[in-house]
């Protein structure tokens, strides 16, 4: 956790698998919930759903953390 303004940092640990087919996970600091100007935070392989993000790390104009699914089939 990372407590100084305009900065986060700790784990990222929301997301459920999809029904389908996963290789792995795409995780992004975005500007919306539809992944708009996204900047990657790091790439997760399947079955680990979780993310260490450093401390410190800015935030900038993001608002939103989005999870991309990725299938090598896609």
């Amino acid at each position: 956790m990372d407590l100084d303004a305009g900065q986060v940092g700790g784990v990222v640990n929301t997301w459920t698998p999809p029904g389908q087919a996963v290789d792995e996970y795409h995780v992004d600091l975005a500007e919306s919930c539809s992944g708009a100007n996204g900047n990657r935070l790091g790439d997760v392989a399947f079955g680990t759903n979780e993310l260490s993000v450093s401390a410190d790390t800015a935030v900038g104009t993001f608002t939103h953390v989005v999870v991309y699914s990725i299938s090598a089939s896609q």
